[in-house]
């Protein structure tokens, strides 16, 4: 059974997280993204990494939500 968040989840929305002019790098347990059109970088903590990686254009929102939630997100 669902528990009743307050929140809609559109699940017609696939997002796909930008990759091309992105240079990454693992480090420690922290991903470094360098946008090389904008030379900034952005650090992102194990959760955005695995939500940046899961944002493939393939999955809806629900379905990446079960992939972080059984993998201990």
């Amino acid at each position: 059974m669902r528990r009743n968040t307050g929140i809609s989840m559109d699940n017609s929305i696939y997002p796909k997280a930008r990759k091309d002019g992105l240079v990454t790098s693992r480090v420690s347990d922290e991903t470094v993204v360098f946008d090389t059109k904008t030379n900034k970088a952005s650090c992102l903590n194990n959760l955005m990494t695995a939500v940046w990686v899961e944002c493939d254009g393939q999955k809806n929102i629900e379905t990446i939500l079960g992939v972080l939630k059984s993998n201990g997100h």
